[in-house]
């Protein structure tokens, strides 16, 4: 049983090759593999890859064809004239869906485990910045330097770099508005779980939080 499945996302990892390795040697003992995870795909249908390779469900022989079909290629240029394939992009989600139901996906929703939880409410809250000055400097730096180039990225990763300034200052600017909310939830509430994507936004809530 591979349990949170979705760790063996990385082909490159020392836990993917181990798994693999062990799964190998299950199946061909004829012993079954089961893989257990409450978020199979994090971001994109390639991570789904080695939970089908590991379960035996595709071979790797069979990595091109599953790319092509569930994913959107996208040529990356890593410098020196040389480019990469990478598949962060998705395709077909509805019949990548319908292959996994039809061969070995089994799906447990929450209503079906836990009945006495309520529905699950989705509610957006706009939340103004009050860096506004700092973050429209910014904002306007960026639009001078892509201006600059003619709007020809030869290096993505600097363009992404310079996206991921932005969207910090952004959270920068969310951080002390954010916390108030979690702390008014928790005093209705009781309990609260925060999810956040930058692990220095965590670190501040956790500093703040816990005082």
């Amino acid at each position: 049983i591979i349990d949170e499945a979705h760790y063996i996302k990385n082909p490159k990892a020392k836990r993917t090759n181990a798994v693999l390795e062990l799964s190998k040697y299950v199946r061909k003992r004829d012993g079954n593999i089961i893989a257990l995870t409450g978020t199979p795909i994090l971001n994109k249908p390639i991570e789904l890859f080695n939970i089908l390779l590991a379960i035996g469900i595709l071979d790797k022989s069979a990595f091109w064809t599953y790319a092509n079909l569930y994913c959107e290629p996208e040529e990356v240029y890593i410098g020196d004239g040389r480019y990469i394939t990478v598949f962060n992009g998705a395709a077909n989600l509805e019949h990548l869906n319908r292959f996994l139901r039809g061969t070995v996906m089994i799906r447990r929703l929450k209503k079906d485990v836990l009945e006495q939880l309520p529905d699950k409410r989705r509610i957006k809250i706009s939340v103004d910045i009050d860096n506004r000055t700092e973050y429209k400097k910014a904002e306007n730096n960026f639009i001078e330097w892509y201006e600059s180039i003619g709007g020809e990225v030869n290096s993505r990763a600097e363009l992404l770099q310079r996206i991921e300034a932005l969207r910090k200052l952004a959270i920068k600017g969310k951080i002390k508005q954010c916390i108030e909310f979690i702390k008014n939830a928790y005093e209705n509430e009781g309990k609260v779980v925060v999810f956040a994507h930058h692990k220095h936004v965590i670190e501040q809530m956790y500093e703040r939080l816990s005082n």
